[in-house]
């Protein structure tokens, strides 16, 4: 399964990725035209660009996929695994709580060739249970996915159950070290009169 994408020069065919959880769930995202597609959820990854490392490509390409930016040590247990015969370097940033997914946005973007309109590549997110929904997510990243909440994080509660679009507004503490904004950004409307980025620290 491929999804629909520029590459950018100095693209290699390598990828970096972040799986985050509050340890419980995991945040995914729903690419651009998914349900059309017969896609399934994925993580924030993507290509590492010629003399970028692994981690600082995991830490760019969530950013643009989420507005979600970590410090880089956050981000730990890095793993090696296969995407489309090509490595993915996957790294685990576990936070305090849950982020509301309505204040979630993808930079990147594509031109998508049924209609000629730029889009960006993830329109939706979401946090569901790894272990009772693993079905929900692309099939290649579930060898990830099953080390982190198997081998690393404590066993997950199967009565955790899919949450993301219900969440309300930031919740208190939601996390350390991590950022949602974009330089130069903005975010929803509800945050503009204030900031144009969130800034997320320990309290």
């Amino acid at each position: 399964m491929q999804i629909v994408q520029e590459n950018r020069i100095g693209d290699t065919r390598q990828r970096a990725g972040v799986v985050i959880t509050d340890g419980c769930l995991l945040l995914c995202g729903q690419p651009t035209n998914m349900i059309r597609n017969n896609w399934k959820l994925d993580i924030f990854k993507g290509h590492i660009q010629q003399n970028e490392s692994p981690l600082k490509a995991a830490i760019r390409e969530c950013w643009e996929e989420s507005n979600i930016r970590f410090e880089p040590w956050k981000l730990t247990n890095p793993i090696q695994v296969s995407c489309d015969g090509d490595p993915l370097f996957l790294f685990l940033a576990k936070i305090d709580k849950i982020i509301p997914t309505k204040i979630l946005s993808c930079a990147s973007t594509f031109v998508d060739k049924c209609d000629g309109i730029r889009k960006p590549e993830v329109e939706g997110y979401v946090w569901i249970n790894p272990r009772t929904q693993i079905h929900l997510v692309q099939d290649r990243l579930h060898l990830g996915i099953h080390y982190y909440f198997t081998k690393v994080l404590a066993p997950i509660d199967e009565d955790c159950q899919i949450v993301g679009p219900i969440m309300g507004d930031i919740p208190p503490k939601v996390g350390s070290a991590i950022y949602v904004g974009y330089k130069g950004g903005t975010v929803l409307p509800i945050f503009k009169r204030k900031l144009n980025s969130i800034t997320i620290r320990h309290s």
